[in-house]
């Protein structure tokens, strides 16, 4: 019986514990898998290799390089592991100990768990132990050798290689010929050749003007140039170099250029490879450059007109002596135009200007004379007319009026046939381009920079536009009163100043001897002026030199002849 009674209460204790584990077993499966989950995520959190880090590369603002990757996963060679030793091996330094003259500064971002932290660095690729990186706070941490050995011999470093970059092949009109295809290795600091990745090519076939004459040029000559040039398909002509001074075609024919150059790898070199090129070149009549004079005074300007360029942007100018002036161009009626001022502040003699536009090339001399106004200075004495007119303030004021931006300009031309003489429109001329005046202490303080007319038996006399025009200013000027400026064409604009009434407004469009305003009195003269100023761009020019004159524009033969 008591045997009984024990295995009867096993029995109970049985089912009871059975109970317990079924309920712990479901205990167990509805929270283990968000425990496991909760725990993974807390160790991830924990465990900052697990996440993701994002290194870029920079040059300049141009982005070279940008990696993504989990530090755990991350191959020795990738560019977050390389940088992830550069950060782990610096030291401390107190300023920068290399001239940093010969190294192109990379920003290097380094990005984790969505902080960026931003850093300048300074790499030697002549092998010295001078590396060293900024921090965006500017602090400056030497870089180990060894790190910099990493970065320095791998890909991510192409940049900091001169002789990573591909030899350029240019045009007789000096435009860049595209590559179809290269294959190219530079050496770096260990000595061993790494092949170039950031070459540009094109599988397109392009078509480049040349101007003059057939012609192609590299930068670094190659061990060997094979050329095969071939016309309407047909195999035309094979050449071994670059001179293609042997080609004889009318101009307007086109051929089509492969072209192969070698640069063969030797001990001295830092670079080898081979580039092919596929084009097509159409050859162009060769540029003429014509001056409407080669001989003019002090503030007068010439004309240029060019013939036979596709892009006027590839026009070289100089001088000698220089000017200070760089031409600004303009296309119209089949040919390309600039004027070209001498200002006051050139002293007089011969200048050659040079003019080169692919294969062509012209050297014109120019003599520039004294202006014969230069000598006359006016005391206030003999004349008080610009006494309240030439002040700091004013001057200021009428600089404003003048200044505007020149990308406004239109491209086409308005003036057309001869400008205005206002001589014959009842003035004389009072004081003209280049006259003085002297103060009180007898101190040559001012220079007219234009022409001063005065109407003797005329009060309020119509005032003439000097040339078909655009208006591109008028209003009251404490320096030179109620004016009007219009702007010609080819940077040429008239002032119009002491008006005593205007015609016109902003935008107008004008044609010559068309009235913008009448005459008005300055000062306490009991005569009618206009004071008329002529500027070249922000240049001021005498206008007498063009009073009664056409300015001269070439129209080629083909035109004229239509």
């Amino acid at each position: 019986m008591k045997n009984k009674s024990y295995f009867g209460i096993f029995q109970k204790n049985k089912k009871l514990l059975k109970r317990i584990l079924i309920s712990i077993l479901i205990v167990l499966i509805i929270f283990i898998p968000s425990f496991l989950i909760a725990l993974n995520y807390f160790s991830e959190k924990d465990a900052t290799s697990g996440d993701e880090i994002t290194v870029s590369v920079y040059k300049g603002e141009t982005l070279l390089f940008s990696e993504s990757e989990i530090r755990q996963n991350a191959l020795p060679t990738s560019l977050v592991s390389i940088f992830d030793s550069i950060l782990n091996g610096l030291t401390d330094m107190p300023s920068a100990n290399a001239d940093t003259a010969s190294a192109v500064p990379l920003l290097m971002t380094h990005t984790f768990k969505g902080y960026t932290s931003n850093y300048t660095c300074y790499f030697f690729t002549d092998g010295s132990d001078r590396n060293f990186l900024i921090r965006d706070n500017g602090e400056y941490y030497k870089i180990s050798q060894s790190d910099a050995m990493l970065f320095l011999t791998s890909p991510y470093a192409e940049s900091l290689y001169p002789a990573s970059v591909i030899p350029k092949l240019y045009t007789s009109a000096d435009d860049e010929i595209t590559p179809e295809s290269a294959e190219w290795f530079y050496k770096n600091a260990s000595s061993k050749y790494i092949e170039a990745s950031g070459m540009q090519t094109s599988a397109e076939q392009l078509t480049y003007d040349m101007a003059g004459a057939l012609g192609i040029a590299f930068d670094i000559a190659p061990d060997e140039c094979n050329i095969e040039v071939y016309k309407s398909g047909i195999i035309f002509s094979k050449i071994e170099g670059t001179d293609l001074s042997g080609i004889t075609v009318t101009p307007g024919t086109v051929l089509n250029f492969k072209i192969t150059a070698t640069w063969k790898q030797s001990q001295s070199s830092d670079f080898y490879g081979t580039i092919e090129y596929n084009f097509d070149a159409i050859l162009r009549d060769r540029a003429d450059f014509i001056l409407d004079k080669t001989s003019l005074q002090v503030g007068d300007f010439i004309v240029l007109a060019c013939t036979n360029v596709i892009d006027y942007n590839k026009i070289e100018f100089s001088a000698t002596p220089d000017i200070g002036f760089t031409p600004e161009y303009f296309e119209s009626n089949g040919a390309v135009y600039a004027l070209i001022p001498f200002s006051s502040e050139l002293p007089v003699g011969t200048y050659a200007l040079s003019f080169t536009y692919g294969a062509a090339s012209e050297t014109i001399n120019v003599f520039l004379s004294p202006n014969e106004s230069e000598n006359i200075i006016l005391t206030p004495n003999q004349d008080r007319y610009f006494a309240s007119y030439t002040s700091t303030k004013a001057l200021a004021d009428f600089e404003n009026i003048l200044d505007f931006e020149t990308d406004s300009l239109p491209d086409h031309i308005y003036f057309d046939g001869a400008f205005t003489d206002y001589t014959n429109e009842g003035a004389t001329e009072k004081y003209t381009f280049g006259t003085s005046f002297k103060n009180s202490e007898e101190t040559k303080e001012y220079t007219l920079s234009g022409t001063l007319f005065e109407f003797e038996d005329q009060s309020g006399a119509p005032i003439k536009a000097a040339n078909n025009g655009r208006v591109i200013n008028c209003g009251y000027s404490d320096h030179i009163g109620s004016f009007v400026v219009i702007e010609h064409g080819l940077g040429l604009k008239t002032v119009y100043g002491h008006l005593g009434a205007l015609n016109v407004s902003v935008g107008d469009v004008v044609l010559r001897g068309q009235s913008i305003g009448r005459s008005g009195k300055i000062n306490r003269s009991d005569k009618d002026h206009l004071l008329l100023l002529t500027y070249l761009f922000d240049l001021p020019v005498d206008y007498s030199s063009i009073a009664g004159e056409e300015l001269f524009l070439y129209i080629p033969e083909q035109l004229s002849e239509e």
